[in-house]
């Protein structure tokens, strides 16, 4: 089985294994499960042992319980050799992986909230830049539609040769900001094309009244 070690300097490396390679704890067989109840024992007998060390009064059963303990410490040896021969883990694999496996739980329990915390932050930032760019192409939109609206402006002052509101929506075209490079020189194209027409009428016109007075 695989276990949590001590985390190393790269705590964010230690964490990110944590969570992609999780504690297998494997059911405990036979022999596994002798072995716990005996290490159970030994531990009671400690607790025993202790309170009689600090002088406490303890029952006469605690006290044989004590006074076994190296049967039962001999009892352990013999179910470890046993459990080592048929390749189940000994009570010291047993308990390291224990305090692994809490280890890793503590650890889960605690890094959890703070994956929500991440998580929710992430959103955040991924809602509001989904947000601006909802945004801005709203505001594009909006700029191409004006940019349009000015040069239809220019093209049907252009078509009624109307010379003032052909150059107001030149003025208005270049004004705006909303336009296009492209635009821009478009319906400025429109205006100089509308000159150049308007000064050729005048000339002509003005040719053919010299021509009516014969003042050539």
């Amino acid at each position: 089985h695989r276990t949590c070690e001590k985390p190393p300097v790269d705590h964010a490396k230690w964490v990110r294994e944590l969570f992609t390679s999780p504690v297998i704890w494997e059911p405990l067989n036979t022999d596994e499960k002798g072995i716990m109840k005996i290490k159970k024992k030994l531990r009671e007998i400690e607790a025993i042992w202790r309170k009689i060390d600090a002088g406490e009064t303890v029952e006469k059963t605690q006290v044989q319980k004590v006074e076994k303990k190296g049967l039962v410490e001999q009892e352990l040896r013999d179910l470890e050799a046993k459990a080592k021969a048929n390749g189940a883990r000994t009570a010291a694999d047993l308990e390291a992986a224990e305090v692994s496996r809490k280890l890793c739980s503590t650890m889960k329990e605690k890094i959890v909230p703070l994956q929500g915390l991440a998580r929710g932050f992430i959103y955040r930032v991924r809602r509001k830049r989904e947000l601006e760019r909802q945004k801005a192409e709203e505001e594009a939109k909006q700029r191409a539609e004006r940019a349009g609206k000015l040069v239809v402006a220019a093209e049907e002052a252009a078509t009624a040769k109307d010379g003032d509101a052909l150059e107001a929506a030149v003025e208005a075209a270049k004004d705006s900001g909303d336009l296009t490079d492209a635009q821009v020189d478009q319906v400025q194209g429109l205006l100089d094309e509308f000159i150049r027409v308007r000064n050729e009428t005048e000339l002509k016109e003005a040719v053919e009244v010299a021509l009516a007075k014969n003042t050539f």
